[in-house]
């Protein structure tokens, strides 16, 4: 027996250590089959961590079990670097006799744990989804495949703590799951089957059109699908659905066409209960919802029928009726009674405008207080409505029924409100409206803020009688209210909507401080006390027409310690003091101090048109005297979604100025700081316009220097323009180069030298998202001058210049009083010839600079030829021809070319001191000396033609032979000789110039034989 157990326990280890060591064997084909299949059906990219992939048989025995940690998929084209999907573990099993025995592999189950899917549709109909590729191309990559396939017939998946989005910015809709779990099986190789599903959604979000239909809710369904994957049509069979509590059944289909979905469904709830359909009220469903008490009843149905598509819509109908029910929130003593409801919505072809809404009554008892309304809006064309809403609530009840948290309530609100008659714009009809609101002695009091908004008395009403919209009269006759002790009072009222006329009168003291805690802001933060004490009576037509007589205007505002922060924008302004008056046409700024952001200020001036700029749209004209600390423009750029960002990360903006907004300003600044420039005691005018700024006799202090500035500030176009004159005196260099993008691009040898900087220069170009300049733009000129200024030795153009010339003295390079003419066009930096001294060398340098850092530059280099040294004397041979020079200085053109950071040095050309060419001068002189032996040669022959006249022609012929012959002779003897002294005087070998006085001599030779000849011709003519 021993025996037995021991032979039963070793086939069992062996089998166990065949399963643990079966996957090993096949993990790299498995993982590579992924890779290939993937890579091979679509066109996006694939990723998971290699160490988290893992092939198991034990857990899904006989079949293995494929996982995959930290996998994903990122799109393509458009969505190139977009994670499509995500997934925390993903779970694949896989047929064990396939992996054995097969080359293709079927997947049949699948489970995904913390999957994140982001499906996005463009406008355009792009979506991230679309990753296959071709099917044409699909086949033919198969055809190439010597490995089999992988193919899906799924019977099972599981999604665990999923999250969705559906974003398709062509229809509007947006939908969000979050906390997705749910499980299901079916047959997903055939083409028909059943799907089994069920799982919660513990939040569901729908949006479409910008309108938030569903918020926030939970779903939890148990369904079964028929799942018709040729024709893509599903149809509900069995199926319950809950929407937080509330149950709903749907019946029917839904297809999916290649350019629109096909709606064929009905949808009802089969429970009654009035507390089931409450639970979808934002704010209802919470925690203590069990607790809630409701009854009544309540029946719910609808349908959806036709095609959706950008051109289409179906048809649509939705029924809801509630009678008799009632509501108790639990730790609350009153109810809300007698709630009674009656709502259609019908479309009975697909047509939007043909929507019709029908609210056949709503009622509802709030304590002893009723609310009755009814609406009907016949279509969505000209929107004929027929509503009728009245109703009274003490709002002191609404504490004891509903949860209103936070807030305590009191006072008697009124309201009655009829409309009826057709809305239309082109002929400015609106239906007729009888609105009446009233308020008395309200009280609204935050339970976290002791002082309360009391004694708030409103009396407001909309009127018009004949549905002209010109009819149209909004009268707030009296809106009062106290707050610790400080009372305020408005008055408003609004006519005739062509030619508006308004009367309004504020006066009173508010405590923003007190008004926020009330009713906070999210993001905001406001304090400060406003006193007001102004009325106004007028006519739209005065202020169109600048009749600013005919305004009734006045009064005076006073603002002390406000405060105002907004988390948006990150920044906080402050008003220590201001003190305005107005009248019929302007506001008179007498005092006003403050800060913003890390500016503090203060300003007087005039403000004009401010109800034109405020009413219509029209101009803000004034004038203005303002003085600041510290402007730091840096913190002004506005966020955009441009790809420039600053130094945070955050994306950049230009700053655009106001094209509504005119002002004159005269402005004194301490400090100011523009990326990395700071400028002092700047003083400018300043004209705002047209969207424009212009500056006027700026003045400033920067770069241990000082700065006059004009020009102007365009902000209109796309990239805005930019035109400004500088007039620049003793700057540091150094500090201008750390401190001046520009100056970093094109002058870049700035950053190795030492001195000041003065200059009259003009620029002008196009300004980029980060505000600095579009150098492809950029155009300019003007004069530099160099003061006191020198290039550091270990530069790279002074240790190039070294390499090249072997000069010993180029170390100290002195610029002082050095003037030069510049030119900004073509993204590059001109410079006409100046002169400086390198070293002990007189230099004339020209050339450019690029933004793209190229450098092209001519240094036209005075040295004595006695200091070239045998390198150079080689290069100034190659380069002349000769090795002799003509001048006691060379004239060295040596080019710059390369970058600033690796610039490349060469020997361009050779002159002489005074500026003539050498090469040039060398043949001169060769040329020179020629003509004056030929000269003397043809002097003796014509001597000797002359005495020989009587003689034979034999003894002629002799005598000529023989002249020619020492004519020759002595001609070689003379060039040879200049050709020495050349050589010797330049440091040149005598060897290095033979080929160019060979050269030298044939010509020679060949003029002299010409000459002869002519003369023997002469003498046969003689003879």
């Amino acid at each position: 027996m021993k025996r037995f157990f021991k032979i039963v326990l070793g086939i069992f280890l062996a089998i166990f250590l065949l399963l643990l060591l079966i996957p090993v064997f096949f993990k790299d084909k498995i993982r590579d089959k992924i890779v290939s299949e993937f890579d091979k059906n679509t066109e996006a990219t694939l990723f998971f961590d290699v160490d988290k992939f893992g092939l198991s048989l034990i857990k899904n025995f006989p079949d293995f079990t494929v996982s995959l940690g930290d996998f994903g998929i990122i799109g393509k084209g458009v969505f190139e670097g977009d994670t499509l999907a995500s997934v925390e573990n993903l779970e694949a099993q896989i047929n064990l006799k396939e992996v054995l025995f097969g080359d293709a592999i079927t997947i049949k189950g699948v489970n995904l744990e913390t999957p994140d899917i982001t499906i996005i549709v463009l406008e355009d109909g792009t979506a991230n989804y679309d990753i296959m590729k071709a099917s044409a191309e699909v086949s033919e990559t198969a055809e190439t495949e010597s490995e089999g396939s992988m193919s899906f017939g799924i019977n099972s998946f599981s999604i665990s703590n999923g999250a969705f989005i559906y974003f398709d910015q062509s229809t509007q809709v947006f939908t969000q799951l979050n906390g997705i779990n749910i499980s299901g099986k079916g047959d997903f190789a055939e083409d028909i089957f059943d799907l089994i599903s069920e799982g919660k959604v513990d939040e569901a979000t729908f949006t479409y059109d910008g309108t938030e239909y569903v918020t926030n809710k939970s779903i939890t369904m148990d369904l079964v699908m028929s799942m018709d994957l040729p024709n893509m049509k599903f149809t509900f069979k069995e199926n319950e659905f809950l929407i937080n509590e509330f149950p709903l059944a749907a019946n029917g289909s839904f297809t999916m066409f290649d350019d629109a979905y096909g709606m064929d469904l009905s949808f009802s709830s089969p429970s009654s209960e009035f507390k089931k359909i409450f639970s979808l009220i934002p704010g209802a469903y919470t925690e203590s919802f069990d607790d809630v008490k409701a009854a009544g009843n309540v029946s719910f149905s609808g349908m959806v029928k036709g095609r959706y598509s950008e051109t289409e819509m179906p048809a649509f109908n939705l029924t809801l009726n509630i009678d008799d029910a009632s509501v108790q929130y639990p730790d609350l003593p009153e109810a809300i009674n007698n709630i009674q409801l009656a709502l259609n919505v019908d479309n009975p072809n697909g047509v939007i405008e043909n929507t019709v809404i029908d609210l056949k009554k709503m009622h509802v008892d709030f304590g002893k207080n009723p609310f009755d309304a009814r609406l009907k809006v016949a279509n969505l064309k000209d929107y004929p409505i027929d509503a009728d809403m009245k109703g009274t609530l003490n709002l002191k009840d609404l504490n004891s029924m509903l949860p209103i948290e936070g807030l305590i309530l009191d006072g008697i609100l009124t309201l009655n409100a009829k409309a009826n008659g057709k809305y239309d714009s082109i002929q400015s009809i609106i239906p007729t409206l009888d609105i009446t609101m009233n308020l008395k002695d309200g009280l609204i009091q935050s339970t976290e803020f002791p002082i309360p908004l009391e004694k708030i008395n409103v009396m407001a009403e909309v009127l018009n009688p004949t549905g002209k919209m010109n009819d149209t009269k909004i009268n707030v006759s009296n809106m009062d209210f106290m707050m610790d002790g400080q009372p305020f009072q408005a008055k408003l009222m609004l006519q005739n909507p062509d030619n508006f006329e308004w009367d309004a009168t504020a006066k009173g003291t508010i405590d923003l401080e007190k008004i926020f805690k009330i009713y906070p802001m999210e993001g905001v933060q406001a304090s400060g006390i406003i006193t007001a004490d102004l009325s106004s009576k007028g006519r739209m037509s005065d202020i169109e027409n600048e009749r600013y007589q005919n305004l009734d205007t006045k009064g005076a505002l006073n603002v002390k310690n406000l405060v105002y922060a907004d988390e948006a924008m990150g920044k906080t302004f402050k008003v220590a003091s201001a003190n305005t008056t107005f009248d019929k046409s302007s506001i008179n700024l007498n005092e006003l101090n403050g800060s913003a952001g890390e500016t503090n200020f203060s300003a007087t001036g005039k403000i004009e048109n401010y109800l034109g700029f405020a009413l219509n749209e029209g101009k803000l004209k004034g004038n203005l005297n303002a003085t600041a600390d510290v402007l730091n423009v840096n913190e002004w750029m506005t966020e955009s979604e441009d790809e420039v960002v600053d130094e945070n990360g955050e994306p950049m903006e230009v700053v655009r100025i106001p094209e509504n907004v005119e002002f004159n300003m005269n402005a004194s600044v301490n400090k100011v700081m523009y990326n990395k420039l700071e400028l002092k005691e700047v003083k400018s005018g300043l004209v705002v316009k047209d969207g424009k700024v212009a500056l006027d006799n700026a003045n400033m202090k920067t770069l241990n220097g000082t700065v006059g500035l004009q020009g102007s500030y365009d902000s209109k176009p796309e990239k805005p323009l930019f035109a400004f004159g500088f007039k620049v005196q003793e700057i540091s260099i150094p500090q201008s180069f750390q401190s001046i993008e520009m100056i970093q691009k094109l002058a870049p040898i700035a950053e190795r030298m030492q001195g000041l900087l003065s200059t009259d220069f003009s620029m002008a170009g196009a300004l980029g998202a980060d505000m600095m300049p579009d150098y492809s733009t950029l155009t300019g000129s003007g004069v530099l001058q160099l003061l006191q200024a020198s290039l550091d030795q270990d530069s790279k153009i002074v240790t190039g210049l070294t390499s090249l010339t072997k000069l010993q003295k180029l170390s100290t390079t002195t610029l002082d009083k050095v003037k030069m003419s510049a030119e900004i066009k073509e993204g590059r930096l001109f410079v006409k010839p100046f002169d400086v001294k390198l070293g002990d060398y007189k230099t004339t340098i020209a050339g450019s600079t690029g933004i793209d850092g190229s450098i092209d530059y001519t240094l036209a280099m005075d040295v004595q030829a006695g200091q070239i040294g045998t390198q150079l004397n080689s290069l100034v041979s190659q380069i002349t021809g000769s090795s002799a020079a003509t001048s006691s200085t060379v004239r060295l053109n040596i080019g710059m070319s390369g970058t600033y950071a690796k610039p490349e040095f060469g020997l361009r050309g050779v002159g002489n001191g005074d500026g003539t060419d050498m090469k040039s001068a060398v043949t001169a002189s060769v040329k020179a000396k020629v003509d004056d032996k030929k000269e003397e040669a043809k002097q003796e022959v014509e001597a000797m033609v002359e005495q020989a006249k009587d003689s034979a022609s034999l003894v002629l012929d002799a005598k000529k032979t023989e002249l020619k012959s020492k004519a020759d002779s002595l001609l070689k003897a003379q060039k040879d000789s200049v050709a020495l002294k050349l050589a010797g005087k330049l440091g040149v070998k005598q060897d290095t110039t033979d080929q160019k006085l060979e050269e030298a001599k044939k010509k020679a030779e060949s003029v002299l034989k010409g000459l002869l000849k002519k003369k023997k011709g002469n003498g046969g003519n003689e003879e």
